[in-house]
């Protein structure tokens, strides 16, 4: 094969978009610096991990790129396509490894010669910097269209990657505005937007659009104006197609009509299931609130639980030392530099499923990076620490709404802590989305904030049914010896209760000698009064419930706990998320008519099986995962003998009573009327929280009354044998236990 000459190879760079406004004379230079560079078939450029000193273009020939230690392909390069420029730019270590397909020859540009090259020519480093950023949005729009729209021909990814108007937002800047007049439909490559609708209330979150979705589908076809605010909930790209382009395409490529109807259809049925879609959350900012809470630690307790999906940490000095440039992290915004380290994190964005952001302890550029690149903030503090606002989060955590990440407060206590408390003042003066605890050195406790954070959460919801509910703790014994954890619980009267005791911590073995005892000993339903608000004065039941669940508040619990109840001055569900736990449990089991509303602030409550009795569609919304529905309550209830015409007279229903050897009639009384009235409003809602659980188990307890307290271990040996059978013969729960890799039970 001939020698290129050196007016060749520099035409191969500047078709590939560079050198393009150089004078004369330092073309001519630059041109006789470039180098042939031939491949044997199998020949390695360069692997993963070594120092960049070079950066190629192909003239003949084909190479493969490598990740994950030069094993995995990630994509392949044709003639005219540079190789390695990103790292000419950056300077630092290989993040992939390039093999040739076959016997190749390349064109290569030394570092040496293209910072020469710049430093004559600045307009270079632009030149360089667009290359890396089409080279960025050619991949992106490989990996992320097919994710809307399926496989698609080249020629159709080629064509809306040319028409495409490419946009970059930095956090909280809008994309588009409610009530605007723009039909362009918006795919996102990058990042994560946010949508909020104005309502007389004011602003509310309607949704979240993560990379590989779009918006605008629906004004698209029928040209409304645009529904809600949608803006960028961390700096992210995306493409618009305006209405003509996208009708233009369709004209030659009519199989996108049908994608776009299926986007449609899976958004629809998506709100109407209350199914909750994948967080789309894959970059972490781990933010210390004292000098005791070390942000490093926790993100290498997490990478492990994430494992097998590729996770990287990132600290100044960690990017430092690949870039392989001191000071590279903390380049100020401003710098011409900054833009270099912009596109490198972008890449590795790219190349990782999750990005772990430490950082530094003081407001430096770096640290602002990670805030403003984060999707979750974890507000990392010493539980034995004091609990006002650090001096950095003053600092970074001020601004707009739209410009701060959504945060979570995690709180790191000593091994041998029993139960947190004082978790309120921690909230009080921060606005954190949730909290998680850990024990320092307790995997299971890192294993569940991980599951949390990823979308990968076990959660649990235990319905109402009266005594028919001890049937949840056998449940909850077959969950746990079948290696099932439980990240995140709610229930709803009784499984209120047994769900209270779980995210205390209690042994499921240890809350059937607790609960039995209880019963005993208070009898809360032998508590009778003047009938003027309820057959039952409800201080029993208020004393059995304080000696189980003491002075524990909700955010105190190790588990993440939920209660409904049923607010009758709103005539809505009130969830219970904070406060004292036996204010939620007590409004949570307070039958109406049986036992006295519970009076909170300015609401009457009362038991939540009046609304909804099995509240999955509330747990779908405050946690994403594996969803876990058991239901107790009688699909029939309240029967009466056969050949019944005339409800029987109070002497007569007495006299059975009273002589329970005589011939008795099943006969309900009016306690059994009203707890099966309680349950009415929320029975038909059953079937579509089966329709969104993975997993629905109805344990046989309709052998059992609902006010048979006094079987509770026949009911939990009933829960606990079902429970067992169900998990060793429903399909796909021994994938959910291999997902989760044996994880222990968290008590």
């Amino acid at each position: 094969m001939a020698a290129m000459t050196g007016g060749k190879k520099y035409d191969l760079w500047k078709k590939a978009g560079l050198f393009q406004g150089l004078d004369p004379e330092t073309a001519e230079k630059t041109a006789q610096a470039l180098e042939e560079y031939p491949l044997d078939k199998g020949a390695f450029l360069f692997h993963q991990g070594d120092l960049c000193d070079s950066a190629y273009v192909i003239a003949s020939g084909s190479v493969e790129i490598l990740a994950d230690g030069d094993k995995e392909r990630i994509g392949v390069l044709q003639p005219g396509d540079p190789v390695g420029e990103l790292h000419l730019l950056t300077g630092g270590r290989r993040t992939a490894g390039v093999r040739a397909l076959e016997t190749s020859l390349l064109v290569r540009l030394r570092r040496e010669t293209f910072e020469s090259v710049a430093a004559a020519s600045p307009a270079v480093l632009k030149e360089m910097e667009e290359l890396i950023r089409r080279r960025i949005r050619h991949y992106r729009v490989e990996t992320v269209l097919p994710l809307l729209f399926g496989p698609l021909p080249e020629e159709v990814r080629d064509e809306i990657e040319r028409v495409a108007e490419w946009i970059r937002l930095r956090r909280g800047e809008y994309l588009f505005r409610q009530g605007e007049d723009d039909q362009s439909l918006c795919v996102l490559m990058h990042g994560r937007l946010a949508a909020e609708v104005e309502t007389p209330e004011g602003r509310q979150l309607a949704g979240q659009i993560f990379a590989g979705e779009c918006v605008g589908e629906m004004a698209l076809f029928t040209g409304e104006t645009r529904s809600a605010h949608v803006f960028a909930a961390r700096d992210s790209e995306a493409i618009l197609i305006s209405p003509e382009t996208f009708r233009g395409i369709i004209s030659s490529h009519p199989e996108l009509v049908m994608a776009m109807t299926r986007i449609i259809i899976r958004r629809l049925r998506r709100n109407l299931e209350c199914r909750s879609q994948d967080t789309g959350v894959t970059n972490f900012a781990v933010l210390p609130l004292s000098p005791k809470a070390d942000a490093a630690a926790l993100a290498r307790k997490l990478i492990m639980p994430i494992h097998p999906r590729r996770v990287l940490l990132l600290s100044s000095g960690e990017v430092d030392r690949l870039v392989g440039l001191p000071g590279t992290a903390n380049i100020p915004e401003d710098n011409p530099n900054a833009m270099r380290l912009e596109i490198w994190l972008d890449e590795q964005e790219g190349s990782y499923d999750y990005v772990m952001y430490i950082p530094d302890t003081d407001p430096t550029p770096w640290t602002w990076r990670c805030v403003r690149r984060a999707d979750r903030l974890l507000l990392l503090g010493d539980a034995e620490g004091t609990p006002e606002e650090s001096p950095l989060e003053k600092t970074l955590l001020q601004g707009p709404a739209g410009e701060i990440p959504p945060a979570t407060l995690v709180l790191l206590h000593p091994p041998e802590t029993a139960l947190p408390s004082g978790t309120g003042r921690w909230l009080a003066c921060r606005k954190v989305e949730g909290v998680v605890h850990v024990r320092a050195g307790r995997d299971a406790d890192y294993e569940r904030l991980a599951r949390l954070l990823t979308g990968q959460a076990v959660t649990l919801v235990l319905s109402g049914g009266g005594a028919k509910g001890f049937a949840h703790i056998g449940v909850l014994r077959a969950l746990k010896e079948k290696g099932i954890p439980v990240d995140m619980i709610g229930g709803t009267s009784m499984g209120a209760v047994v769900s209270a005791g779980h995210a205390m911590g209690i042994d499921p073995r240890d809350l059937v000698t607790m609960l039995k005892g209880l019963f005993a000993r208070h009898k809360p339903f032998k508590d009778y009064t003047l009938p003027l608000v309820s057959l039952l004065r409800g201080r029993r039941l208020e004393r059995m419930l304080s000696e189980q669940l003491g002075d524990v508040r909700i955010e105190d619990l190790w588990t993440g706990y939920f209660c409904v109840a049923s607010d009758l001055t709103a005539a809505d569900a009130w969830v219970h998320t904070s406060g004292p736990l036996l204010t939620a449990v007590l409004s949570s089991i307070s039958l109406p008519g049986v036992f006295p509303p519970v009076i909170l602030e300015d609401r009457l409550l009362v038991d939540g099986g009046v609304v909804n009795n099995l509240p999955g569609d509330v747990m779908r919304a405050k946690c994403r995962g594996t969803l876990i529905a058991v239901d107790v309550a009688p699909t029939r209830d309240v029967e009466v003998p056969r050949g019944s015409t005339v409800y029987p007279s109070a002497r007569q229903i007495l006299r059975q009573k009273l002589l329970p050897r005589s011939r008795r009639a099943v006969i309900p009384t009016l306690s059994n009327i009203l707890f099966r009235t309680t349950m009415l409003g929320s029975v038909q809602r059953i079937n579509s929280v089966k329709d969104m659980a993975d997993f629905y188990l109805r344990p046989p307890v309709e052998g059992f009354g609902m006010l048979e307290f006094e079987s509770l271990e026949e009911i939990v040996e009933a829960g606990y044998r079902y429970a067992k059978d169900y998990l060793k013969e429903e399909e796909g729960i021994d994938d959910l236990v291999k997902a989760l890799g044996g994880a222990g039970f968290v008590t």
